[in-house]
């Protein structure tokens, strides 16, 4: 059994840092973020079966290094810092945590947001394959992602070449 000391100070430590990425954050040193944040990810999956960082701090963490990353022009970083775990993480948070749309909201949205990345690093392969776990049908789309689905969409079609299907998917769009 691990020493109940031992579990406070851990969570001081994660809770501390948390406040310090925050804080390097606000004062525009994205580097310095990113090495907070680094060591509470590392934390969170060192500690993951001992409840020590709740996944909130993780989710917090995940936005922290996102933002400290995209501040630095090295989004394409972001499969360096959060694992595979973490993202599941994430996922099963969302599902539990909020109503069944609500929840698939926030799914598509980070799906979405995980998209935009492989797109920026010019996987447009596999930024198409996440489009598709988002949904088949854009008419089905929640009205607070799908501008940006149908941008990203539209992108990837223009940059592959399929200027006929570019043109159908905006002559699909209905203006409201």
């Amino acid at each position: 059994m691990i020493n109940q000391s031992f579990i406070r100070l851990q969570q001081a430590l994660i809770n501390v840092t948390l406040k310090l990425a925050y804080v390097s954050l606000c004062l525009d040193n994205p580097l310095i973020s990113i090495t907070h944040c680094k060591t509470i990810l590392s934390l969170s999956i060192s500690y993951s079966n001992l409840n020590i960082c709740p996944v909130q701090y993780t989710i917090i963490a995940l936005s922290y290094a996102f933002e400290a990353l995209t501040m630095t022009d090295q989004s394409e970083k972001v499969f360096q810092i959060v694992t595979p775990q973490q993202l599941q993480i994430l996922v099963t948070h969302l599902q539990q945590s909020y109503s069944e749309s609500e929840g698939l909201l926030y799914q598509q949205i980070l799906l979405l947001n995980l998209s935009i990345v492989h797109l920026i690093q010019g996987n447009y392969e596999k930024s198409q394959q996440t489009l598709h776990h988002i949904t088949q049908n854009i008419h089905q789309l929640p009205n607070q992602i799908k501008p940006y689905f149908l941008c990203v969409q539209l992108y990837l079609l223009l940059i592959e070449g399929k200027s006929q299907q570019a043109i159908q998917l905006i002559s699909s769009i209905k203006i409201q």
